[in-house]
Formats: C-alpha cells, sequence, structure tokens
C-alpha cells in the first residue's frame, strides 16, 4: 500500500516538474458580460481572458465550454479553442455567444470551463460567474373578444380576454378576475351596479405561468342584465401575479363590452283628411318604437310616387329621439292620385345607442275612405219631430188647467 502512495507521489511530482520546467501558467477568467445583468429568456455575450502568468511560452492550450442549466452555447464552433501558443505575460481573450434559459434563477450562475496546457493533459475547471436578473414583469391585455359582439339584455354570452406577457421575467401564479359588483366611471365614481352577472361561479381564472412573449386565453361565460341598458359598459379586471424573484404584482384595468339589440320600428298613417271624394289634405304618419334599445336623430323622410304628389314644402320631419315604447308623429300634405288606397314610400333614418347610423324604408299603405254622409235631412225632421211634440204637450197641459179653474 505504500509502495503504491509512493508512486502516485512520484508521478505528480513528475508532472509539477514538467509544468514548472516549461515556466507557463495560465489563468482563465471572465473579461466582461453584456448585457449586465442576463435576462432570461435572452442571450448574454460573455468574454473569458487567458492569461499566462508563466516564465515561458504556453502552448497548444485548449479550452472547452460545457452547457449546464442555465446556460447553453449558440455555436458548436466555439464549443472547443485552441490556443498554439501564448507569450510570457500575454493575454488572449474568447468571446462566447451564450443562451439563458427562461426559467433561470435570478442571482448569480456559473459557465463551466476546463482546460489544459500542451503534453500536460491535467485538465482544471473553471467557473465563470454571470450574473442574471428577472427583468419587469408586465401582464397587458392584447385583445377582448365578445361572442356574440352585440348581446342583447338577458342573453348569454362569452368573454375571452387574451393576456400578453411582454416583460422578460415570468408570470408566475397568474390570477384574472371580472369585478362585476358595479360600473364605473371617470375617477372610479360609481356609475350603476353592473349589468352583468356570472354564468357559472366564479368570476376568477388562473394558470401556472405565463413566459414571456407567451399570451394565454382566459373565456369566462357572462349573462346580460335583463334590465341593462344598451350601450357600452366598461367592467374592471384584476390581474395578480409572481414576477422570478418571488415579488407579488397587481394590475388593474378595463374591458368594454357591449350590450345591443335589434331595434324594431313600425310606421302607419295616425289620422288623415283624404278619402275617395277629398283628394288634397293633411296625412298624419305615426313612428313607433316598440324595440329595447333607444333610437335618436331620427329623421323622416316620404318620396312621391304614381299614388299621390307632396303639396307640403318638404319632404322631411326631423323627430329626434325615441326611446323604447314611445312614438312620434308627422304631418304632410299631399294630393292623391290613386283611386282607392295611397302606398307612401317612408325612409327612416336614425342611430342607436352605440352611435351607429341605421336606415329603415317602410311601404305604408292607407285604403281611403268614403266620404261621411249628409246629415242636416235628418236633423231637420228631428227638430220638427220635437217642436210637433212640444206643441202637444203644451196644449194639452193648458187645456188642464182650464178645466181644473171651470
Amino acid at each position: 500500500m505504500r509502495g503504491k502512495q509512493v508512486i502516485v507521489m512520484l508521478m505528480l511530482i513528475f508532472a509539477i516538474s514538467a509544468v514548472s520546467a516549461s515556466g507557463a501558467s495560465i489563468i482563465v477568467d471572465k473579461a466582461m458580460q453584456q448585457p449586465i445583468p442576463a435576462q432570461p429568456g435572452q442571450t448574454v455575450e460573455v468574454w473569458v481572458n487567458v492569461r499566462n502568468v508563466g516564465g515561458a511560452d504556453a502552448r497548444d492550450i485548449e479550452i472547452v465550454f460545457e452547457d449546464s442549466h442555465p446556460f447553453r452555447l449558440l455555436s458548436e464552433r466555439d464549443r472547443v479553442r485552441n490556443i498554439e501558443v501564448l507569450g510570457t505575460q500575454k493575454d488572449f481573450v474568447i468571446k462566447y455567444t451564450v443562451q439563458v434559459s427562461a426559467d433561470a434563477p435570478e442571482g448569480t450562475s456559473n459557465i463551466n470551463l476546463r482546460y489544459s496546457i500542451g503534453n500536460f493533459r491535467g485538465e482544471t475547471f473553471k467557473l465563470i460567474p454571470v450574473e442574471v436578473k428577472t427583468s419587469e414583469a408586465i401582464a397587458v391585455i392584447n385583445r377582448v373578444t365578445q361572442t356574440p359582439s352585440q348581446t342583447a339584455p338577458g342573453e348569454e354570452f362569452q368573454v375571452t380576454i387574451s393576456i400578453n406577457n411582454i416583460g422578460g421575467s415570468n408570470l408566475r401564479d397568474f390570477t384574472i378576475g371580472l369585478n362585476l359588483e358595479r360600473e364605473l366611471g371617470p375617477g372610479d365614481m360609481i356609475i350603476r351596479e353592473s349589468p352583468f352577472m356570472p354564468r357559472t361561479a366564479g368570476t376568477t381564472k388562473s394558470v401556472n405561468r405565463i413566459q414571456p412573449g407567451q399570451t394565454s386565453e382566459f373565456t369566462f361565460e357572462l349573462i346580460a342584465n335583463p334590465n341593462a341598458m344598451t350601450s357600452l359598459h366598461k367592467v374592471p379586471v384584476m390581474m395578480r401575479y409572481y414576477d422570478d424573484s418571488g415579488e407579488v404584482q397587481e394590475r388593474h384595468d378595463m374591458i368594454t363590452l357591449t350590450v345591443n339589440t335589434d331595434f324594431e320600428l313600425h310606421v302607419a298613417v295616425d289620422s288623415s283628411e283624404l278619402n275617395t271624394n277629398q283628394r288634397r289634405g293633411d296625412v298624419t304618419f305615426i313612428v313607433v318604437n316598440s324595440g329595447l334599445a333607444d333610437l335618436k336623430l331620427v329623421n323622416m323622410e316620404i318620396l312621391e310616387n304614381e299614388d299621390f304628389e307632396l303639396i307640403s314644402p318638404s319632404n322631411r320631419a326631423y323627430l329626434g329621439s325615441l326611446e323604447s315604447d314611445d312614438f312620434d308623429t308627422a304631418r304632410f300634405r299631399v294630393n292623391a292620385k290613386a283611386q282607392e288606397q295611397v302606398t307612401f314610400p317612408v325612409t327612416l333614418t336614425f342611430r342607436d345607442s352605440l352611435n351607429n347610423q341605421h336606415t329603415k324604408q317602410f311601404e305604408v299603405v292607407h285604403k281611403l275612405a268614403e266620404p261621411p254622409k249628409n246629415g242636416n235631412g235628418q236633423l231637420i225632421i228631428l227638430l220638427v219631430v220635437v217642436l210637433v211634440i212640444g206643441i202637444w204637450y203644451y196644449r194639452r197641459r193648458k187645456k188642464k188647467l182650464l178645466e181644473q179653474e171651470e
């Protein structure tokens, strides 16, 4: 046993004497890195300095880069670097481009190098420290999709919110929630109770992690309140997550959801001076909003055809706003050409509660009535009968009074 120890010691002495005889000795260390700090998921450039601190030239230097988490060499041709001769007190700089893993921990991690000199193949390992720091974790709402895009009061719908991680840090234990308790206005002023309710239990969604540059989608099942106003409604959104350093982050934002419904309008003749004998007169039209949506900037236009000609100075009438279950009227003076019925082409232009402009056309058919019969003769006959009865009653009463006096 002792003989083996002696042999090992002699071999070490021989190796040391060989290196000493050459007089070469190198030091491998980090010169710089860019950027400082390195960021997870990004690349970092690391410059390594090789210096010969011995008294003789160092020959056949071999330096090998070994991948180790969280670092990976991008170019395989840089994996093994050879230096034929490095003079005494001289330096040689090697540049490495390194990929940093997306889940790299924050702090200092090491690049592993091993190197050897000349015929002395004893390898030395060197740890090159690289500073890693996660950048700010930033979650932003990338897109909001409402299905259907216009939801009527009382209807069910889906809202899908796309969250994009635009920061350099992972979003860990990410949670997103909708505040359906109330609707907020400017300065967080409470306008009214929320027009939306969850269709299924819960208004929060979560995911374990959203990596930098990644987008995740979250879908909520909702119902529009039957009494919800047809309008654009703002809903507060809360996001809560941890960055790679373990620090908790909270962000608050707003999304806009639409409550709207198809309009229902009816146009008819409300009253008319026209009949089969009287061809000229006023016609009053009634416009009824029987839908759930309020309408505004309502204009009415009537166009001439072969059934009539317009006598009014204008063929337009401004009705203004028509709330749900409301009506208004417009009167035009016309000269009827048709014998039994007149068809009036009517066009309504208006804007809904979302300020979308609409045009709707109607064909209003008005049947001409018979003229009223002359009732003057019957009235005269009635008056004569009443007069005769009155005279008869007067004379009879007078006769009875005279007989009583006798």
